[in-house]
């Protein structure tokens, strides 16, 4: 099991607010690593209404981060598309405003860079760790590494997956451009017409739900305390140092 920086074996007590896949992950963890842990979820574990439940559940290893260059005038044109991958609803609210002040000024070269060697750093032990859940731990998520294609229906949308994939070369991505007749013969099921495809060979595939449940009980096993329908209402401070947290309901 890998080291955490920052965190040493012992008695300490940790508190995780959220039981979502990262606070999930976060108890598994730290438990694994001798702290004593206590996770508070708001509602239920892997809740229907909550995001961990219901995603596509792919393991997108290496993907580019939301912002980059060139598309914040995509994102006000998205802004009115109910159907488009970036859905923020127009309304005068300073929290709104600020947040597309920080989205605006993430989508720049510099970022792009300090956000793919993060993400290409953290993407090297994804699925060895997904591996380790699935059988050290026996859990049943219907996992399935080897791959995924994106699928292109126009020239225009398979160029930009060749200049994708050239870009993420350069941080030891494997992404593979695949070309329509080459797409449809690896997937018979593609219909005539597909311009081409991305080829993703170290991603894969999950039931979010189920491994966010399974994650938890596995933590469990190791003896982390979850507690669901606990809801955080502030965080205790003690000599400026997070101390504690109080609930809503005392």
């Amino acid at each position: 099991m890998r080291h955490i920086p920052g965190v040493r074996s012992g008695p300490k007590h940790v508190i995780v607010v959220g039981g979502g896949v990262i606070g999930v992950c976060s108890a598994y963890f730290l438990a694994r690593r001798g702290c004593r842990v206590t996770l508070l979820e708001s509602g239920e574990i892997a809740g229907r209404q909550a995001a961990s439940f219901g995603n596509a559940g792919l393991i997108s290893v290496g993907h580019l981060p939301l912002p980059k260059p060139g598309l914040i005038l995509r994102s006000f044109k998205w802004m009115f598309d109910r159907t488009s991958p970036l859905l923020i609803v127009p309304r005068l609210e300073p929290s709104l405003l600020w947040w597309l002040w920080g989205f605006a000024r993430a989508c720049s070269e510099r970022q792009l860079e300090v956000s793919m060697k993060a993400i290409a750093e953290l993407s090297r032990g994804t699925m060895e760790l997904f591996d380790h859940f699935a059988r050290e731990e026996r859990v049943n998520f219907e996992y399935r590494s080897g791959g995924y294609m994106d699928v292109f229906r126009t020239e225009a949308g398979y160029r930009h997956c060749q200049q994708e994939a050239e870009f993420l070369h350069r941080y030891g991505m494997r992404d593979e451009p695949i070309p329509g007749e080459e797409a449809r013969r690896r997937e018979p099921a593609l219909l005539p017409g597909v311009a081409g495809a991305l080829w993703h060979p170290d991603s894969g595939f999950a039931v979010p739900g189920d491994f966010v449940t399974g994650v938890a009980e596995a933590a469990r096993r190791h003896g982390a305390v979850m507690r669901e329908h606990a809801e955080v209402a502030n965080i205790e401070f003690r000599g400026g140092r997070a101390s504690g947290v109080r609930l809503k309901d005392g």
